[in-house]
């Protein structure tokens, strides 16, 4: 199993018995970091670089330990950030689609439930009528057994 971690500044690969990592010399575009991994345990790593004008001439970055490690820190921090606007933003649009859903079937239902009581409210008048007739035939029937 090989892990593949990177930031904006940093890049890491754990595998079984193997650890690379390596603080990058510029910061390159997270968002567009790639990678692939092959069953040989190979990996594939594709850097978009921030500046693309810049000739880097070597990977690492050098210089101030502390400097370095603050900066791989900050880049961490800033992918857990992003991370989490992203979970979060994911949530409210499911919620936002649940939401829609349930208002569109709560709208079917009524449309369903308006067409049902109005066949019934239609069904009841018709059904009066008919019966008002039939009580005004019976009751012309007893006036003219009453002549």
């Amino acid at each position: 199993k090989i892990d593949v971690y990177t930031t904006c500044a940093w890049v890491k690969v754990n595998a079984e018995r193997y650890l690379f990592a390596v603080d990058l010399k510029h910061d390159v575009i997270h968002e567009k970091t790639s990678f692939r991994k092959f069953d040989s345990g190979t990996v594939c790593i594709t850097l978009t670089k921030e500046d693309t004008g810049t000739i880097w001439g070597e990977l690492k970055r050098t210089g101030n330990p502390q400097e370095i490690k603050e900066r791989r820190e900050a880049s961490v921090k800033d992918r857990e950030e992003v991370y989490d606007r992203r979970l979060k933003l994911r949530k409210t649009t499911k919620e936002a689609e649940e939401k829609r859903y349930f208002n569109q079937h709560w709208d079917i239902e009524k449309g369903v439930r308006k067409e049902v009581e109005g066949k019934v409210t239609e069904e009841f008048e018709r059904e009066t009528g008919d019966l008002f007739v039939w009580e005004q035939a019976i009751e012309a029937e007893e006036e003219e057994r009453k002549e």
